[in-house]
């Protein structure tokens, strides 16, 4: 029998159950992957990754897991260079580095200031812990000529065979989404280049649960969907 495996990976816990048809069975919690000491809100991407593999072959030893859903806290973000390198741990939305001053003004403010009708064109009213501010903050402290945003789940696909996809709820949740027009603002990343003169890329939004990578297990090739902000979820 096939079944199907779903994750919520959360601040605080993460939780996971299987299915083979409409009813969850299973059910299994866990203590999140722990942030770094020193103030910042940062997250060790080998040890998410292997957390992600440890719930797979728990799964796997007594199902036959083909398909893997996942739902994940929103506004954090990991930076890769242009090789697909990452360059930052993921970075959580708990994290408040864009508030601390840089060159006399703090990135939030900085933002906060040419974005007075932020609301307008994100659907969101602007805060600390959205991925816009820090990047912009990361890329003032660090000259890249570009850089890739990557949410939480997109960070799993990694494990596989990529299709650089997107879920709309986690693409938004990057604090640079243009809510009417359902894509990645020009304009703020217009700004962003301005100041820091790096290009920020982003994976393509989808609308759809669609298959973001497969990935190969033991031996055994999986499906894993795009993950969805856990709000929606």
């Amino acid at each position: 029998m096939v079944h199907k495996l779903f994750i919520d990976f959360g601040a605080t816990r993460t939780k996971s159950a299987v299915s083979d048809k409409d009813v969850l069975t299973d059910i299994m919690q866990y203590n999140s992957v722990s942030f770094k000491a020193g103030g910042f809100y940062e997250i060790s991407i080998t040890e998410l990754l292997n957390s992600f593999q440890s719930i797979i072959n728990f799964y796997l030893r007594n199902y036959n897991i083909k398909n893997i859903f996942l739902s994940c806290q929103m506004h954090g973000f990991a930076l890769q260079d242009n090789k697909n390198n990452f360059i930052t741990d993921y970075v959580s939305w708990q994290d408040e580095s864009a508030f601390l001053p840089y060159k006399g003004k703090s990135s939030y403010h900085l933002f906060e200031s040419n974005f007075l009708q932020y609301k307008d064109l994100t659907g969101m009213r602007l805060r600390g812990c959205f991925p816009v501010v820090k990047i912009l903050d990361f890329l003032r402290r660090n000259k890249l000529k570009q850089v890739k945003v990557l949410s939480l789940p997109e960070i799993f696909d990694f494990l596989g065979k990529s299709k650089n996809k997107v879920h709309i709820t986690m693409a938004q949740a990057s604090g640079c989404f243009d809510f009417d027009n359902k894509e990645f603002s020009k304009e703020i990343l217009d700004f962003i280049r301005h100041e820091t003169g790096c290009q920020i890329i982003f994976n393509e939004p989808t609308e759809n649960i669609d298959i973001s990578s497969v990935l190969n297990i033991n031996g055994k090739s999986i499906n894993l969907f795009s993950g969805v902000g856990d709000h929606q979820a």
